[in-house]
C-alpha cells in the first residue's frame, strides 16, 4: 500500500462487520466543515486540500451515515482529523481499503500508513 492514490471506505465497527457510522449526517458535515481548507457541499461531496488532497462523499444512512467513501493521499496525522469528525472513538471504526479488498480497525490502517515512506 502506498500513500497515493488510495481509495477507501469508512464504517462503523458492527462487531467487526461494516455498520453505519456512530454520527448523523448533519454533524458530520458540521464537524468536517469545520476544518482548516475543506470544502464541502450540501450533498455531502468535499474536498479537503490540508497537506495532500483527499475527495470524499458522506453516503447517508437514514438516522446515521452509512460510510464514508474517500479516495486521495494523504498522511496519518491528516487522516486521523477527519476521523475524528466522524467519531470521538476514531481508533474502532472500520477502514475498507477497496483497490485490495482489506479491512481493518482505523488505528490498525493508521499505524501502517505512519511506517511508510514519505
Amino acid at each position: 500500500m502506498t500513500s497515493t492514490g488510495m481509495h477507501l471506505r469508512i464504517h462503523g465497527d458492527g462487531q467487526g462487520r461494516p455498520a453505519p457510522l456512530p454520527c448523523h449526517f448533519d454533524e458530520a458535515f458540521e464537524r468536517l466543515e469545520a476544518l482548516p481548507r475543506m470544502f464541502i457541499e450540501g450533498d455531502g461531496s468535499f474536498v479537503w486540500r490540508e497537506s495532500a488532497q483527499w475527495d470524499g462523499e458522506l453516503i447517508d444512512g437514514g438516522p446515521s451515515l452509512q460510510c464514508v467513501e474517500l479516495r486521495g493521499a494523504g498522511g496519518a496525522a491528516e487522516l486521523r482529523r477527519l476521523l475524528t469528525c466522524l467519531s470521538e472513538d476514531w481508533g474502532g471504526l472500520l477502514i475498507e481499503s477497496v483497490r485490495d479488498g482489506r479491512w481493518s480497525l482505523a488505528a490498525e490502517f493508521l499505524d501502517t500508513l505512519e511506517e511508510l515512506p514519505r
